[in-house]
């Protein structure tokens, strides 16, 4: 029920950046589900954030848009910088809190060094899982790129999804799983 709200902002024939956001009333946010898109933010070209952040500020005044919801934003986002500075100046008070926390880490070229950096309770762990694994049935690794292939395959890993908690049962709603088809087939 939102209407998107897609807008690219220019300064003569150089584009500024892109606000990918849909409207809900009078309340903008980024395109996306929360559940399923963990960082978003702008498009912006690099040097044009100041420009770019004028722009959008009066488009959204001029459109009469009450709310900015941008909780998806990561913290060392650019836009962070430039957004908070250009919404004081105008006159707004925008609202910085966390929500939610994104782990990340930058992964070693090999399985052992990956290993390695876990703390030893965790190493011990996934040691012991995958020897279970391996007791329990013939296990191998395959690269599917034919959208075709991965067609059929997507079923497999939409019912183990399914399988593995109540709580990933749930959140794989009719509209998730078209989402993981599309997505799967479509990188494929």
């Amino acid at each position: 029920e939102r209407q998107p709200f897609l807008r690219s902002f220019w300064e003569s024939d150089e584009l500024l950046g892109l606000a990918p956001l849909m409207l809900d009333g009078g309340k903008a946010l980024f395109v996306g589900d929360p559940n399923v898109c963990d960082c978003q933010d702008f498009v912006v070209t690099p040097g044009k954030e100041e420009a770019f952040f004028h722009a959008f500020f009066d488009e959204i005044e001029r459109l009469s848009i009450k709310e900015l919801d941008l909780s998806t934003l990561r913290p060392d986002s650019n836009t962070v910088l430039y957004f908070l500075r250009i919404a004081k100046e105008r006159g707004y008070q925008p609202e910085k809190t966390p929500d939610g926390l994104s782990m990340e880490m930058n992964l070693p070229p090999t399985w052992e060094e990956y290993l390695s950096r876990l703390g030893s309770k965790h190493r011990h762990e996934t040691r012991r899982k995958l020897r279970r694994l391996e007791e329990a049935a013939e296990t191998r690794f395959r690269v599917l790129e034919d959208p075709e292939a991965v067609g059929q395959e997507v079923e497999t890993f939409l019912r183990l999804f399914r399988m593995s908690r109540p709580d990933k049962s749930e959140f794989l709603s009719q509209e998730m799983e078209s989402f993981f088809r599309s997505l799967m087939i479509t990188l494929s």
